[in-house]
């Protein structure tokens, strides 16, 4: 996932532009799939959220370029408002140094409650919700 979420293409060439697009999206998916997969099963004999915290800055940090790459989509911006509530309501106060500061995290969330799309604005207004909890 790591290796996907940094690839790049010619962003001249619209099918590479919408594959870019589709490869975040089942990026940021999968990530939230481990995320919500680890935390609730509460069966596990395995401190969940302290297996994930080497990779919170990473999935951050991955949110933020999406956010900040002119050419994603409404999709993009759904997944990762997504992946941003589950983190800010799983991990709370112990995000807050990682989102602090993010231009592209509060963009992406603007953005999103501005989408004509229901899904993605639901969303964002949820994820701004959670964010605010731990501000």
């Amino acid at each position: 996932l790591s290796q996907a979420s940094q690839a790049q293409v010619d962003k001249t060439d619209y099918e590479m532009l919408e594959y870019l697009n589709e490869l975040r999206e089942a990026c940021i998916e999968s990530y939230t799939g481990i995320v919500q997969g680890m935390t609730e099963d509460k069966s596990s004999p395995f401190d969940s959220k302290a297996l994930l915290q080497p990779y919170l800055a990473h999935m951050i940090s991955f949110i933020e370029h999406i956010a900040l790459d002119a050419d994603h989509s409404d999709s993009n911006t759904a997944v990762c408002c997504g992946l941003l509530g589950d983190l800010c309501r799983i991990y709370g106060k112990q995000l807050k140094s990682l989102v602090d500061n993010k231009p592209g995290i509060t963009q992406l969330l603007g953005e999103g409650k501005q989408s004509k799309i229901s899904k993605t604005k639901k969303l964002a207004l949820w994820a701004a919700r959670e964010l605010r909890k731990i501000q």
